[in-house]
């Protein structure tokens, strides 16, 4: 397991990822497949809760909550697409730091890959 710090990055496999963000607070979580003019092409590159997969099947989410769960196969990533971005919003007149917890966790299968907490 790797331990980002902001700014870090590290290597994934080519396979089905679950990507785990964990707030101490209920937060709406959004995946965005984003292209070289770092945008998306249109509403079927977003998932979010009121659209719980994007076009091509390749990112889902699954679980929402405290922990925000998405299914992310990259087999299946369109080759145009350079990245795909996660964004947070709280819920009613919440703020970021209000959530007093952040985490990210990319697992592959069983083992966790990478894990990033967040300083709030």
């Amino acid at each position: 397991m790797k331990e980002l710090v902001a700014g870090g990055n590290a290597s994934v496999p080519s396979s089905v990822l679950k990507i785990k963000i964990i707030s101490g607070k209920a937060a709406d979580i959004s995946a965005y497949s984003l292209y070289d003019n770092e945008k998306v092409s249109g509403d079927a590159d977003m998932v979010f809760y009121g659209q719980k997969t994007n076009d091509d099947l390749s990112i889902s989410l699954i679980e929402e909550g405290l922990t925000s769960v998405f299914e992310v196969d990259l087999a299946k990533v369109k080759a145009a697409v350079k990245k795909i971005a996660f964004a947070l919003t709280c819920d009613k007149n919440e703020t970021i730091q209000s959530l007093n917890q952040l985490s990210v966790q990319v697992d592959n299968g069983s083992q966790c890959l990478i894990t990033a907490s967040m300083e709030l």
